[in-house]
């Protein structure tokens, strides 16, 4: 799941999450952005999840403003090195690799200096595993 929450004043320091006892492993990548638009920061957002690749595609999704900035996340399985799309800017890398559930996280970014298709986008993984690939575009402050 992709959460966001436009930051303002008086932030708390720090955040939790909990999961039910059923839940047998997670993990989580949070990521600032700054001059971002405050009122509906969401431009476009695209996922599939997919089985047993050692790629992960995160599907195209279309902007409706330009200097988007394009953020992918990519997840698998097995605890694999996760190698971020050609073009975007790695920003984040998790691997748990403690209990029996292994999972990777990677999240990259690029700016879109167009409106219009982004582009399918693929991680590379270092092994095969259930994955997911998403897309989220952030539209810019206006002037």
């Amino acid at each position: 799941a992709i959460y966001y929450r436009v930051a303002a004043a008086g932030e708390p320091a720090t955040y939790s999450w909990s999961f039910s006892a059923r839940t047998a492993s997670a993990g989580g990548v949070v990521l600032a952005y700054q001059g971002v638009d405050t009122v509906s920061p969401v431009d476009a957002s695209s996922g599939q999840p997919g089985t047993a690749f050692d790629s992960i595609t995160a599907p195209a999704l279309s902007t409706t403003v330009q200097d988007a900035v394009l953020i992918g996340f990519f997840g698998m399985a097995n605890n694999p090195s996760i190698t971020e799309p050609d073009g975007m800017t790695e920003q984040a890398e998790v691997v748990q690799n403690a209990g029996k559930d292994k999972l990777a996280l990677e999240a990259a970014d690029a700016v879109l200096p167009a409106t219009g298709s982004s582009g399918s986008r693929t991680a590379t993984a270092s092994r095969t595993g259930d994955n997911i690939g998403q897309l989220i575009a952030l539209r810019p402050e206006g002037p």
